[in-house]
């Protein structure tokens, strides 16, 4: 079991992977459960209670990540987007299903995602757009919503640092929220 900063304790399964989270309170936060080649094939998480709010399960083929159901409601207005890829497979544009641009990321080489600002990154062109609910982010890892953590390596979770890199584009698509 490894604690944080903000006194979470983490807990680690035989093959490095990340089994469980509890909050201060020692309240379970997240459960996570792997299959034999230690991917993530099933998340709970719970409320401040310690009651299960959701269940998410993650469906591969081929080793890569091809679907994902979960207990939280469907969106109202479910729609078709494409997410743009860099070599290092961050997502750095999110277009709908006409092209256009709904949202921009731009990351710093360990992850950290590099905000709007008033000169290169604007909200014009789409930066710090949070209306978005793709969780891949750099590398192509989700964030954990429940701990606001990205996860940089498939072995561990942990926050991002600051540094930068340049990338090349692939589009995937994929449903959103």
């Amino acid at each position: 079991m490894i604690a944080d900063a903000q006194d979470r304790a983490f807990t680690f399964n035989g093959d490095n992977k990340q089994t469980e989270v509890r909050n201060s309170s020692n309240v379970l936060v997240g459960k996570y459960f792997y299959d034999g080649d230690s991917k993530r094939v099933k998340k709970q998480t719970y409320d401040a209670n310690g009651v299960v709010k959701e269940i998410t399960v993650f469906v591969y083929s081929g080793g890569k990540l091809i679907a994902e159901y979960s207990t939280a409601p469907p969106p109202t207005n479910p729609t078709t987007n494409y997410v743009a890829t860099d070599i290092l497979q961050s997502v750095r544009a999110i277009t709908n299903s006409l092209g256009e641009v709904t949202s921009r990321r731009d990351f710093m080489p360990f992850g950290e995602e590099l905000l709007a600002d008033s000169t290169y990154r604007t909200t014009n062109l789409k930066y710090g757009s949070t209306s978005d609910k793709i969780r891949q982010k750099f590398t192509g890892y989700q964030k954990d919503q429940e701990m606001n953590l990205i996860s940089p390596k498939p072995e561990r979770i942990k926050e991002p640092s600051k540094n930068k890199v340049f990338w090349t584009i692939k589009l995937n698509q994929i449903q959103s929220n």
